[in-house]
């Protein structure tokens, strides 16, 4: 969940180059974007084939869904007038952005923060195009020390833009029924029904 938000979310067009000229500055720009509601904006810092890739599992995860569930995880993800047939007429960057911002107001609903300080420490170049950046994020649900995490990085016309990696891809299948769980999470709380389990 957490990578999604971050990585992510990952928190879904152009690349990023109109802001950053390096792997770190591109990572440094994602997270600035995150942290200020901007999913539009971070959506450029992803390739137009990893925000291809990352709306069609997700719309896989959609379409297993039985029929009579798919308006209900519509509507909680994109709003109240979200449906097959619109959702079908936005860009890759706009599915990407709906979704991640949906993501971020429901953790907050349930007390999870998406996101908090970030530090880059580093880069280790792969290769001349592909680069990993070093970070420690800080949040008050995690430890006292921050959380390391490394976000990798292709270049790609000049530009730098975050990779999907295989764990980013088996968070971002699973997110809708994490998210579904924190809504249902949320209204209960709302409600003053004790959680289940």
């Amino acid at each position: 969940m957490k990578t999604i938000i971050t990585c992510l979310l990952l928190v879904f067009a152009s690349t990023g180059s109109a802001f950053a000229q390096s792997a770190s500055e591109t990572a440094r720009a994602h997270f600035d974007f995150l942290s200020d509601n901007e999913y539009r904006k971070a959506a450029e810092c992803y390739s137009p084939g990893a925000l291809r890739e990352i709306r069609k599992m997700l719309n896989n995860t959609f379409e297993a869904l039985p029929e009579e569930a798919r308006e209900p995880f519509y509507k909680q993800f994109f709003g109240s007038g979200a449906s097959k047939e619109s959702l079908a007429k936005k860009s890759d960057a706009e599915f990407f952005a709906g979704f991640s911002s949906s993501l971020a107001k429901q953790g907050r609903a349930v007390g999870i923060a998406v996101s908090g300080k970030v530090e880059m420490l580093g880069e280790v170049p792969e290769s001349e195009n592909v680069v990993h950046v070093l970070t420690r994020q800080f949040s008050a649900a995690g430890p006292p020390s921050g959380r390391l995490e490394v976000i990798s990085f292709r270049k790609s016309d000049g530009s730098w833009n975050v990779m999907l990696t295989e764990e980013m891809k088996s968070e971002m299948a699973g997110a809708p029924k994490k998210a579904f769980q924190m809504g249902e999470k949320a209204l209960r709380m709302h409600s003053g029904a004790q959680p289940q389990g």
